[in-house]
């Protein structure tokens, strides 16, 4: 894919990265997504996350500087002034907190550091805590909130954060692209899915707020309609003994494939013929964004942010969350109607070229020039600001 020109050599910025969580997930995905396009525009980029753990060997094998930074939660004086020492021997021109606990990192190390910008990026559907620190650390030092969707820029907004200080900036993929038939007919057989059979899946974290359960429950009321319907669940977390005992109570074990966590998940869900996200709150959804690049039909429920990606009838269909029966009519449809799936499809993919990484890039690139500027207008030492390569949408 042609990447666009990058600001020239007065331009860049040298950009501190902070995202300390374990696992891998969305957001872990978005991080590293956004880190390479910005050092590919020219950018210098540190990444700060824990050491040993999957984001931090991806991102330094994709070429990415990384410091190792362990975060233990909110309280982490030590995690705080970790970070501390990385900024002050980096010398950032700005800080990108991704996480709840980088925020609250990077908002107590900034009262020991240098006047330096800090961007927040805030990806869940929840309203934020109302103790005191967390009043404190969404109410002042933090340059701006980056939402992932506009449904969690109106919980910023409820939790009293101005609304000139909050940018709506959806996530993006890369354009993706099938596996050959060759790859997808191993993976059937690796999975012991017959060959013809309607695929019905999901892949992402069997957490709760992902809902797993309510799929599981749902397909044993597709199967009554459609008995030869296989199913298949990748990913691992939290629920994954109750989703397997769930499995067994429902007498779905036979039908369903239950590999836990892969390595392949763009291959899985080219593998799916029909993408389910049961998610009861969703900030927006990476898998969503990669099922659409793949042109793949999707069924999703209209929790938090999937509603402004997916139009309901257009491309994809929406169920109510949590609940089974709601969910089950959606799939069935889709199950029974390959020509409707084949329209939805083609609109999800055209939705999905909207979406990439390329423009989630410039759309941040963007709100730090403009944090930038601003600091700069101030009289404080910050990096020069440069011309707005995108939009970005403030919420008033």
């Amino acid at each position: 894919m042609k990447r666009e020109t990058g600001p020239d050599a007065t331009d860049r910025m040298r950009l501190l990265e902070v995202n300390p969580t374990r696992g891998w997930r969305g957001g872990e995905s978005q991080t590293l997504l956004l880190c390479e396009r910005l050092a590919e525009r020219g950018h210098e980029v540190l990444l700060a996350a824990a050491p040993g753990d999957a984001l931090h060997a991806r991102a330094s094998a994709a070429g990415i500087a990384v410091r190792g930074l362990r975060v233990r939660g909110d309280g982490d004086l030590f995690g705080a002034m970790a970070l501390a020492r990385i900024a002050s021997a980096f010398r950032p021109d700005l800080i990108h907190l991704h996480t709840s606990r980088a925020h609250a990192a990077g908002w107590t190390a900034s009262l020991v550091l240098p006047p330096t910008p800090l961007i927040v990026s805030r990806r869940v559907d929840f309203f934020p805590g109302r103790d005191p620190f967390t009043r404190l650390k969404y109410t002042n030092r933090v340059d701006r909130f980056l939402a992932v969707s506009d449904r969690v820029a109106r919980h910023l907004l409820d939790a009293g954060v101005s609304a000139d200080r909050i940018r709506t900036v959806y996530d993006g993929v890369p354009p993706r692209t099938a596996p050959g038939t060759a790859r997808l007919a191993a993976l059937r057989a690796e999975l012991g899915i017959p060959a013809g059979a309607v695929v019905v899946g999901s892949v992402g974290a069997l957490a709760p707020d992902k809902d797993p359960l309510t799929f599981v429950r749902a397909a044993a009321l597709v199967l009554r309609k459609s008995p030869e319907t296989r199913f298949l669940i990748v990913g691992d977390g939290s629920l994954r003994s109750k989703v397997a005992d769930e499995l067994s109570r429902l007498a779905l074990r036979e039908r369903t494939a239950f590999p836990g966590f892969r390595s392949d998940p763009i291959d899985c869900l080219a593998l799916i013929d029909v993408v389910v996200v049961a998610s009861r709150f969703e900030g927006l959804n990476s898998t969503v964004l990669d099922a659409m690049s793949l042109g793949r039909p999707i069924v999703a429920t209209w929790a938090g942010g999937i509603p402004e990606i997916i139009r309901d009838g257009e491309n994809g269909l929406l169920a109510e969350p949590g609940d089974e029966r709601s969910l089950a009519r959606v799939i069935d449809s889709l199950v029974r109607d390959r020509a409707l799936a084949e329209r939805l499809s083609d609109r999800a993919r055209a939705r999905a070229a909207e979406l990439t990484d390329e423009r989630m890039a410039l759309e941040t690139e963007a709100v730090y020039r403009e944090v930038v500027a601003e600091r700069a207008a101030d009289g404080r030492p910050v990096a020069p600001a440069g011309a707005s390569a995108t939009r970005s949408r403030a919420h008033a």
